[in-house]
């Protein structure tokens, strides 16, 4: 399906269900309050406190505010942001989880424990504040990985499902598996991983093409994942393991591919890997630029709103990856050079990303593992 075509469905398809959905709530809200709950009572029950997720509650703050500048810090430190304000009318300093980062009248923040949280200058500005373990590397446990909030923002990019994507304490990358049978993107049947980067004023935005993410293929075979499970036709399996994690203080979503070989005899020649139709935020012909480490995307080269890393080489606990391939979309046509190699940059283009990994063997019973990751490009911004 042409792309044109997918983004006005998609455009007429929330207008009507938005207008329907609001309807039906008017009505069913009347039909199912009991007449005494109208009545003045006095000795109804306190409702049961809603349960504290591990992360902050600053996680979306007030649409009024505006966010001017992010920074992340360690849980022990103290650095001053006050730079950040220069210009700025400062009414005052406050910090709206101090259990989590605190900040005294003259702009020095210190972070508490892993979390994040808004410090507010004055009634419409504020400065975005993540705070990371003090280790040197850190993973999360799943116990403090939750689901997004119902009251996420998507901004203009209007993302679909963002209470199914999963984040961690600094709310920086949210990830979400994409399945066989859903329609999602531009590029075939999904089946895979797809991911979206926190950007100003906390809103969560695309890095894949209507959220299409990366569709994998084992052995020659894609569309069929579902929830980061695939098993070939020879009965190798692979298992995507997503997992958040802090390295030198930096947030990375990490995923752990486990190809593993279940029968009783060894196999040659395996080869998996994936392939992405690039929209970061609202531009489809974002830029990818080949680095040291893999790959650099961002929505512009000038003023970039998001910025993301592929880390597939050049970095400890990375297994380096046997093709990169950095291209254009093509009609869908990007998933069929995963296991090719073209390093080169592309601007101007409907961009599109893929690796691999291949002539792998496994005796049989046996498992490997291979490690990307994922990462917003800069811990620290001051918005304009």
């Amino acid at each position: 399906m042409k792309k044109s075509s997918i983004i006005a469905h998609f455009v007429i398809a929330h207008f009507v269900i938005a207008h329907f959905v609001i309807a039906c709530f008017a009505v069913c809200l009347f039909a199912l309050v009991p007449a005494s709950a109208f009545s003045q009572s006095t000795n109804r029950a306190r409702p049961k406190p809603a349960p504290q997720p591990p992360v902050s509650t600053a996680a979306v703050p007030s649409p009024s505010l505006r966010e001017i500048g992010y920074r992340t810090i360690k849980a022990g430190e103290t650095v001053n942001i006050a730079d950040m304000a220069e210009g700025r009318t400062v009414a005052r300093w406050s910090s709206s989880t101090p259990s989590a980062v605190r900040v005294d009248s003259e702009g020095n923040i210190s972070g508490v424990r892993t979390g994040s949280g808004i410090i507010t200058i004055n009634e419409t500005e504020y400065i975005s504040v993540a705070v990371v373990p003090a280790e040197d590397f850190y993973a999360v446990p799943e116990s403090e990985v939750v689901l997004l909030p119902a009251n996420s923002s998507a901004g203009a990019d209007a993302a679909r499902d963002v209470t199914e994507y999963r984040t961690e304490p600094t709310f920086r990358l949210a990830y979400r598996f994409t399945s066989r049978g859903e329609e999602k993107g531009a590029s075939g049947p999904n089946g895979g991983i797809d991911i979206l980067g926190r950007g100003d004023n906390y809103q969560w935005l695309w890095t894949t093409f209507y959220q299409g993410g990366w569709f994998y293929d084992l052995n020659g075979e894609r569309g069929v994942m579902v929830n980061g499970y695939q098993r070939a036709a020879n009965g190798v399996e692979l298992t995507l393991k997503p997992e958040f994690i802090y390295d030198q203080g930096v947030p990375y979503l990490q995923v752990r591919h486990v190809l593993h070989n279940p029968n009783g005899f060894a196999v040659r020649g395996q080869r998996f890997g994936a392939s992405a139709d690039v929209m970061m935020h609202q531009n489809d012909h974002a830029a990818l630029k080949r680095t040291p480490y893999g790959a650099y995307m961002a929505d512009s080269e000038d003023n970039p709103s998001l910025e993301l890393r592929f880390v597939g080489e050049g970095a400890p606990g990375v297994t380096p990856v046997d093709t990169l391939w950095l291209g254009e979309w093509d009609e869908g046509a990007h998933v069929r050079h995963i296991y090719d190699d073209r390093r080169d940059d592309v601007f101007q283009a409907d961009s599109a990303i893929g690796f691999s990994y291949q002539d792998i063997e496994l005796a049989g019973g046996e498992a490997k593992e291979f490690t990307i990751r994922f990462t917003l490009a800069r811990i620290k911004r001051q918005g304009q």
